[in-house]
């Protein structure tokens, strides 16, 4: 099965959330196409499934998410038009699970080691998460196979926002809607106060810390003055605005109780880095273009492994509209993709 041909039947499989059935098929077939003399172990945390293959003790790991956002029926039927193949999947990421195994199958190297996880889409924490406690897994560098929309292709994400979620709250008194002077509404409450936190925020710094507010609700009929309030925000925050200052600004603020419903890790791996040196250094020559390490917005797996201290960094074929109807990668990145992977396997492993 060539990489054009998995990356179709990966996206054929409708492996959203809750869809066991689906996922499993998935990863058998990725057991299947891996060659014999990898090491498959399984691992599940709450009904999360994930595979680890290794041959040897890994020094690189490849990493991918079978797992998509859930979508219409017809985005499950793969299409090729224009030198492109569309579906759901097709770029985020099952295009690029599929290169590395054809990377896998080509290159007959020691201390290998490939991860494909279930849960990316919701955080990852049964997933990749689960895997690195329960193995303790240090590899010198791991390479996500997340797809490149920079627009300049290839190129290498070393550095991610880190992700705070959080719910707010507020307190009234209620009254009744036409007396509102003998209440305290707690929703307007709410809002002037967010209002004031979120000016603590610029958006129009350079990769800078945002906020993004996702909804909002409160207590009782309409005829009547809320006594409760709460809303949810997430913030994908950086060095520019890091996570500790936003909860002490908050904090500092007053009037608003909070609940951290989530929160992860910025992924941060330096550009002089030996791997990722190298890696760029395949790139370049397989190319035969200038590759840039760059920051991404968006969170990743790789976040998992950076926290340990342990490199890692986002690579992958082209694709774009993530997440859309109109997803889809480029065909022609597909080999030129696995042609990097292989020579950087080559180079560092033997």
């Amino acid at each position: 099965m060539n990489i054009e041909e998995m990356t179709e039947e990966l996206v054929k499989l409708r492996t959203v959330e809750g869809n066991l059935g689906e996922i499993e098929k998935g990863l058998q077939l990725v057991e299947k196409e891996l060659p014999e003399d990898f090491d498959i172990q399984r691992f599940e945390e709450e009904g999360e499934k994930s595979l680890l293959a290794t041959r040897g003790e890994p020094q690189i790991l490849l990493h991918g998410h079978i797992d998509v956002v859930d979508a219409k029926d017809s985005l499950f039927r793969p299409e090729r038009r224009n030198g492109r193949i569309y579906g759901r999947g097709t770029a985020d990421m099952k295009s690029g699970i599929a290169c590395i195994i054809e990377a896998a199958q080509k290159v007959e190297a020691e201390n290998l080691g490939i991860l494909i996880t279930s849960d990316e889409e919701r955080g990852g924490f049964n997933g990749t998460g689960h895997v690195t406690e329960e193995t303790g897994i240090e590899p010198e560098l791991v390479i996500s196979a997340e797809p490149d929309d920079s627009g300049h292709f290839p190129s290498i994400v070393t550095e991610q926002k880190g992700v705070l979620q959080l719910e707010l709250k507020a307190s009234g008194e209620n009254a009744h809607a036409s007396k509102p002077d003998r209440g305290e509404n707690a929703a307007e409450k709410l809002l002037k106060k967010y209002m004031e936190f979120r000016s603590g925020f610029n958006h129009e710094a350079e990769f800078g810390t945002t906020i993004n507010l996702g909804n909002i609700s409160a207590e009782g009929p309409v005829n009547q003055i809320p006594d409760k309030a709460s809303l949810q925000v997430d913030i994908r925050y950086s060095n520019q605005y890091p996570k500790e200052e936003v909860l002490r600004d908050l904090e500092e603020m007053g009037g608003l109780e909070y609940e951290v419903l989530a929160e992860a890790p910025m992924l941060e791996t330096s550009e002089e880095n030996s791997g990722a040196q190298a890696l760029k250094t395949s790139a370049e020559e397989v190319s035969g273009e200038t590759v840039d390490f760059r920051r991404e917005n968006f969170a990743s797996d790789m976040r998992f492994f950076t926290e340990k201290g342990v490199p890692a960094v986002c690579f992958g074929p082209e694709g774009y509209n993530l997440h859309a109807e109109d997803e889809y990668v480029e065909v022609e990145s597909l080999e030129a993709y696995c042609e990097i992977l292989k020579s950087f396997l080559r180079s560092e492993l033997n």
